[in-house]
């Protein structure tokens, strides 16, 4: 029998720990996904708003109607540059997430490993312990024999 491992209670919590930082970047890949769907949507609308603006130009618009449009241009650009800049800081987010979820593992292995260390040095004492027995009984049945 393999006596209790005495930092069980320290494997279990370096468990959480990395189960913690797998969800938080499981959740910000999510928000990554999210974010760079409405950046390609964003800009599939600004491609297809300037094609519509040159279109109309060529055919010639009023000047209140050119101010319009090259307004709405402006304030679609203005909006992607604020999304891409979130993706940016996303990104950022999720390379920390990262090595926070390498360092939850490094240290939830670490403790496994001296957790199985552990129980093969007790098995090896207990093989140990059987041998001097076995010696023993050896001895005795040597001297009763003689």
């Amino acid at each position: 029998m393999t006596p209790a491992f005495k930092l069980q209670p320290l494997l279990n919590y370096r468990v959480l720990l990395e189960n913690r930082a797998r969800q938080e970047l499981l959740e910000t890949l999510a928000q990554e996904a999210e974010l760079e769907r409405t950046i390609s949507a964003g800009r599939h609308a600004l491609t297809a708003q300037q094609a519509e603006f040159e279109t109309r130009r060529d055919d010639g618009i009023g000047l209140q109607e050119l101010l319009l449009y090259e307004n709405s241009l402006r304030r679609q650009a203005e909006q992607l540059k604020k999304l891409l800049g979130q993706a940016e800081k996303l990104r950022h987010t999720i390379e920390q997430r990262r090595q926070s979820l390498v360092e939850a593992s490094k240290d939830r292995k670490l403790l496994e490993k001296l957790r199985e260390k552990k129980a093969a040095e007790h098995r090896q004492e207990l093989l140990r312990q059987e041998m001097v027995q076995l010696d023993e009984l050896a001895l005795r049945r040597d001297k009763e024999v003689l």
